[in-house]
């Protein structure tokens, strides 16, 4: 059996049993006070699904929630990072070397490598760092990259090759939402956010800072 979607295209009768599970989710989440952006559902990963058969397994699994918290809707402060000191490391040759990296460090990626971020609670996101771009190591050891051009904006150099952060304060809001959701960073890679962790706004994009780290490398953020 067929029936028509709004937009007048042809649906499955299980695609839109799901079309309207998943505006019922969205109107739940709404009515909860909880900021989200509707989208079609073909957009989101259950598009892809050929069968109700998936449908189903995917929900067993407990992913991440189906919905779209605005990020652009949370309350944002001007927060300057502390002023810690990052080390020059000379040691990284091979993505081999990134697991070596001491804490408080910085390197220049010699190769293109991927560098996957950890924090304390576990897998954030992943970049590709180009040859001559910047590998930071924060005071958890976890590692990130910064593009070679953009380096000099966000970090002053000092005596024996230390940086330290730029000054200039950045737009920060602390995720105050009821469970964890994932968003896609400015450099194109999902990046998850738990409750309690901050958003950093950055031009039209946003990325995720660990609550963990973030108190250890930033001011604190106001409560209101």
């Amino acid at each position: 059996m067929k029936k028509k979607s709004k937009a007048g295209d042809s649906m499955d009768g299980w695609e839109a049993g799901f079309a309207e599970w998943y505006a019922g989710e969205l109107l739940r989440h709404d009515r909860a006070g909880h900021d989200v952006t509707p989208v079609d559902w073909r957009n989101t990963k259950y598009g892809g699904m050929k069968s109700f058969k998936k449908f189903s397994q995917d929900l067993n699994e407990r992913d991440l929630p189906p919905f779209h918290i605005t990020l652009g809707a949370l309350r944002y402060h001007p927060i300057k990072k502390l002023r810690r000191k990052y080390s020059l490391w000379r040691g990284l040759s091979t993505s081999f070397d990134l697991g070596k990296m001491p804490n408080m460090s910085w390197a220049v990626a010699p190769i293109q490598m991927q560098v996957i971020t950890y924090t304390q609670d576990g897998k954030e996101t992943q970049n590709t760092a180009a040859p001559e771009d910047i590998v930071m190591s924060g005071p958890t050891g976890e590692r990130y990259v910064i593009r070679a051009a953009k380096f000099p904006k966000l970090y002053t150099r000092g005596a024996g090759d230390t940086v330290t952060p730029d000054q200039t304060p950045k737009q920060v809001a602390l995720y105050t939402g009821p469970q964890t959701i994932s968003f896609k960073a400015p450099w194109g890679e999902a990046m998850i956010l738990k409750p309690g962790d901050y958003v950093v706004r950055d031009g039209d994009g946003y990325y995720r800072i660990a609550k963990k780290e973030f108190e250890l490398t930033y001011n604190r953020v106001p409560n209101k």
